[in-house]
This record gives structure tokens, sequence and C-alpha cells, in this order.
């Protein structure tokens, strides 16, 4: 039987793949896993520099009025803040929770499948990490916020954490708030940002 040169080079490309061993990536894959790291990187990069921000003007907001005066700053300008960081990044940025304090802060489906698995990770002691999704072209991370000291004097457990007069506060400018009763290091919502295609 006699080969002709592109049916060497057929059976050369099969072979080559067929005697990859199990697991292996194409380069492809590996481009493609490469470029999703650097694409989840960059997302996370924009997400501490929107909590970098946050986290520092309600640390100022704080220590120039306690939590009643943070949490009027926060509903103020916390949604201001955060889209002018996903501005200046050139990004959309926003962060959402299942137990909202604010309406626009609700977490859609997607996001609450991801706040579910991090819930669950963190209640079993494991590490967590962001999330890379792709939607219609569109490369959106998932970064978690975890609570910390700060967070529960507005965030934590009623008649404990929460002084009575910061709770006649968040009741005055947020009737219909879910975003109390956490401890440290839990899970509080997370950051979503969509990378510019």
């Amino acid at each position: 039987m006699t080969f002709k040169p592109m049916s060497w080079i057929i059976l050369l490309g099969v072979l080559a793949v067929a005697c990859q061993p199990k697991g292996t990536k194409t380069s492809e894959e590996v481009s493609a896993d490469v470029s999703n790291a650097a694409l989840l990187d960059a997302g996370q990069q924009i997400a501490m520099a929107a909590q970098k921000e946050l986290g520092g003007n309600l640390m100022k907001a704080l220590a120039e009025g306690g939590p009643e005066y943070a949490l009027e700053f926060c509903s103020e300008r916390a949604l201001l803040l955060t889209d002018s960081m996903g501005l200046l990044q050139n990004a959309k940025v926003k962060r959402v929770s299942d137990q909202n304090r604010n309406p626009l802060n609700l977490a859609n489906e997607s996001e609450l499948a991801y706040i579910r698995e991090v819930k669950g990770a963190l209640a079993n002691g494991q590490s967590v990490k962001g999330q890379l999704n792709t939607v219609e072209g569109s490369h959106i991370g998932y970064y978690p916020i975890v609570t910390n000291g700060m967070c529960l004097q507005c965030h934590g457990q009623k008649g404990q954490d929460i002084l009575p007069s910061t709770l006649e506060k968040i009741e005055a400018l947020y009737p219909e708030d879910l975003a109390v009763g956490y401890g440290a290091n839990e899970l509080r919502g997370i950051w979503v940002v969509e990378l510019p295609r």
C-alpha cells in the first residue's frame, strides 16, 4: 500500500491526537485557560479597587459619625461610588447579595448560584475564589465579599453587634432590609464585574 504525501500528514495528525495522554489539553484549550485566568485576574483587580474605595469611604464615615452616619453615606453614595469605579476601569461593577439591603442589590439567578456555592465552601472550611462566566459574549466575574468586624456594626446580630440607634436608622432607610444576622468571615455578597469585550 502506498500513501500519498497528504495521507501521511492526515495519518500523523490522527496519531498525534490519538496518542495524547488522557487529560492532556490542546494548545487551544491551554490558550483559553490562560485567557480566562487573565480575565478573572483583571476582574479581581477591578473588584478590589472598588472594595478599597468603598471601604475607605465607609471607614471615614464611621470615624466621622459612627454607624448611623455610615448608613446615610451608603444609602446616598455607595451605588454612585460603585458606578464611578466601573467607569474608571471601563467595566460594569456592582455589588449583589441574596440578603440585600438596597433592593437594587438583589442577586439574579446566576449570581445566586455562585453565592450558594461559596456559602457551602465557607461552611465546609474551604477557601473561596472568583469565578468567570461568559454570557452572550460578555465576560462576567464574580468575587466574594466576606464580612469582618467593621461590617458587623451594620450587618451583624440585632441586639448584639448592632446598636439600637443603628438598627433604628437601618429600619428608617431600608424598611425591607434583609442584610443583618451575619457573623465574621461569612459571605455578605459578591462583586460582579462585567469586563469590556
